[in-house]
């Protein structure tokens, strides 16, 4: 005859001889003090030997408390970590942002320094039409040193807003879109030339390098935050005269979606932080041509 127990510190079922009700000794498998209980005849079983023992179970309510108790906690704490953490990623990725403008930014810097030495100048802000009206941008013009392929399909026979060129507006190079900027892919340019006397884009008339002793103290092109909405192709710009504090909202400026400022390409192809509510250097004295 044997008796079914239970360890109640490991859990583990066993059956010992009978012979051995009531003694006390240590768990086979935790070494725990345990005491074998007394045998009980069960009655469905008549004299064949085997016993009945009282259900031992061991009270689970415990460690289920526990068990919730610790997911609760592992909540919290993981909710609270990533409230901690989300600020420094969400900071992470707009600096990786910032820093890819800036290198936009210098990506047209090459590309006006190649328009220079090859052509002897600086790219115009536009090119007129017969009709002395602006027809073509700076930026349609440095299409060869940035995408060749749009550089061959672009018509300057025709004006920036033909049928035909306007088949191009939806495939703006994606050096003209800052990644903070969530309106400038893929048609309207994230930077413009600052434009009027004394700049290194003045009108429908070329500059050359000679003429600014002190390019680090112009600014050339300079970021919009997309609210003017000028299309990547047509020759429109921001007027150096109409410029006030970066940033400001109610009129044309350099703005971006940055925190605290927006980026400038200076003419000695550095690129600047101007902080937001700062007002906009005017250009350095220049030479004639």
């Amino acid at each position: 005859m044997t008796i079914p127990f239970t360890c109640p510190h490991c859990g583990a079922y066993s059956q010992v001889a009978a012979n051995y009700a009531g003694m006390t000794g240590p768990c086979a498998q935790c070494g725990g003090t345990i005491t074998i209980p007394s045998a009980v005849p069960n009655p469905y079983q008549g004299d064949a030997g085997a016993v009945s023992l009282p259900a031992q179970r061991r009270t689970s309510w415990l460690w289920i408390l526990l068990a919730v108790g610790a997911l609760a906690c592992l909540f919290v704490c993981g909710g609270g970590l990533v409230a901690l953490l989300l600020p420094a990623v969400n900071a992470a990725r707009e600096a990786a942002r910032r820093t890819q403008c800036a290198n936009n930014l210098r990506q047209i810097a090459f590309a006006l320094e190649s328009y220079h030495s090859d052509h002897g100048c600086y790219p115009p802000a536009w090119l007129a039409g017969p009709d002395g009206a602006p027809m073509h941008s700076w930026r349609a013009l440095l299409l060869p040193y940035l995408d060749e392929e749009l550089a061959d399909e672009y018509n300057f026979d025709e004006p920036w807003d033909s049928a035909d060129n306007q088949q191009l507006w939806h495939r703006m190079p994606m050096v003209f879109a800052c990644p903070s900027n969530p309106d400038s892919p893929p048609l309207f340019t994230s930077y413009v030339a600052i434009v009027g006397p004394g700049n290194l884009f003045v009108g429908d008339q070329p500059t050359q390098a000679s003429q600014f002793p002190q390019p680090g103290m112009t600014i050339a092109v300079a970021e919009i935050d997309g609210h003017e909405r000028i299309p990547w192709l047509e020759p429109r710009d921001l007027e150096a005269g109409s410029l006030g504090v970066v940033g400001d909202s109610s009129q044309p400026s350099i703005s971006s979606n940055h925190i605290g400022g927006a980026n400038a390409l200076m003419a000695d192809w550095t690129v600047e932080y101007l902080a937001a509510g700062s007002l906009v250097p005017p250009p350095s004295p220049v030479a004639s041509p």
